[in-house]
């Protein structure tokens, strides 16, 4: 009887301990300690302004997208240097976005998310304390929309909302403060 108590009472702490292990090392509850933010808003093909229904939302930090800034701001700079050929800007802003329409999807990425039919769309429990690089792009009959925007800081419990528009202009899409 003595070392079947023993028994039970190693298998009792080994459970305990078990437990408590694994209490120590689960994620914080949520809302409990974590700081987070919602972005929301709409799409918007410029062009008629119609809202775009069913196009993905990539959300990415600003460490996240900094090889997607590089390249569209090294494409605008080539895109406008000195002595180009007329319509050479044109084939390098077609050929730089392209690049990008093929790179996004690769990317790590903080959230990913789809507009509804009516071209709105919603990202919850957002980490904040940083501004966010948001993308969607899709490709369609009179060719590729791509529209970027550069958030504020998301602060604690804030939302954030934004309009993804494809008419903003190239120069302005790789800033990012």
């Amino acid at each position: 009887m003595s070392a079947q108590l023993n028994v039970s009472l190693a298998l009792a702490l080994f459970v305990a301990l078990g437990q408590l292990e694994a209490q120590q090392n689960a994620p914080p509850e949520s809302g409990k300690g974590r700081c987070n933010g919602t972005i929301y808003g709409m799409i918007v093909q410029a062009l008629g302004e119609n809202r775009l229904s069913n196009m993905p939302v990539y959300v990415f930090t600003l460490r996240q997208s900094r090889r997607l800034r590089e390249m569209d701001e090294s494409a605008y700079n080539r895109a406008h240097a000195k002595g180009l050929a007329p319509g050479v800007e044109s084939r390098i802003e077609d050929q730089n976005t392209d690049a990008l329409v093929d790179l996004i999807p690769k990317l790590p990425r903080s959230a990913l998310g789809k507009s509804d039919g009516r071209g709105a769309f919603s990202i919850p429990n957002l980490p904040c304390g940083q501004p966010y690089y948001l993308v969607s792009f899709g490709i369609h009959e009179s060719g590729v929309f791509l529209a970027v925007k550069v958030t504020p800081v998301l602060k604690n419990g804030e939302s954030i909302k934004v309009e993804l528009r494809d008419d903003v202009p190239w120069s302005e899409r790789f800033k990012a403060d």
